[in-house]
């Protein structure tokens, strides 16, 4: 007979240890680079992760998590409504989930759309009309056909269109590459990303300044290539639970 044994709860302290692992190797990087420390930032992909595990990291000082699932994300907002965690949304939007992401979150990862756009536009107006959603550009750097993101043949005409709304902040663009199992491929996917960055004029060139890419297992070359915020799960969270 099989038995399942829970997993024990983090400490605080274990939270905080485990953040300041992470930042210290982000220091590492930065200092290699001769950038500033302060110039690159993590998320934590909290998705799936219990509401005790957030607590914990809530209480150790993390200050953004990002989630993939409305209806998840609404349940942890309500407990943790006391910390000042900034919140991402760096899953699919469907349509009809644009106005509640629009309201709860600070930052969405994955605009991929003119429609959507547009969308959370008009709802972060009604709901913060001084605050404007700050969003990245997702991008299929790898042409994958399963996965999300503009092309490069729409991704102008989306900057152009999105930065121009009032209820939305254009400040960079996020990619997932494809999990290459050679170095070299990655970091030629992590390039291509800065360099579609760095070669984009959007209209409102003062808030573009954000390059999203990296995670738990390849997050500290993304920041050799360009990223400025990497979105870590595993590494920060540990395994996800079992579903």
């Amino acid at each position: 007979m099989n038995t399942v044994i829970a997993q024990d709860p983090i400490s605080t302290e274990e939270a905080r240890a485990k953040i300041d692992r992470i930042q210290e190797q982000i220091n590492t990087v930065t200092e290699e680079l001769a950038i500033s420390t302060d110039s690159v930032r993590f998320v934590g992909a909290s998705k799936a992760q219990p509401l005790a595990t957030l607590r914990a990291f809530a209480e150790a000082g993390i200050n953004a998590c990002g989630e993939n699932y409305l209806q998840e994300a609404n349940s942890k907002f309500d407990e943790l409504e006391r910390f000042n965690i900034e919140w991402h949304f760096i899953g699919h939007i469907q349509g009809n989930k644009a106005k509640q992401v629009a309201a709860r979150f600070a930052w969405v990862q994955t605009l991929d759309s003119i429609r959507l756009a547009k969308r959370l536009s008009d709802a972060r107006i009604v709901s913060h009309p001084d605050e404007p959603l700050n969003c990245c550009i997702q991008v299929n750097v790898d042409n994958e056909p399963q996965k999300a993101g503009v092309s490069a043949e729409t991704y102008d005409e989306l900057v152009a269109t999105a930065g121009e709304l009032p209820g939305i902040r254009l400040r960079g663009v996020m990619a997932i590459p494809q999990p290459y199992p050679e170095l070299d491929q990655r970091i030629a996917s992590f390039k291509r990303v800065k360099a579609l960055f760095d070669n984009t004029s959007p209209p409102q060139p003062q808030y573009w300044d954000t390059v999203s890419m990296g995670m738990s297992d390849d997050f500290l070359t993304a920041i050799r290539c360009g990223a400025n915020l990497v979105r870590l799960g595993t590494i920060l969270f540990g395994p996800r639970p079992p579903k």
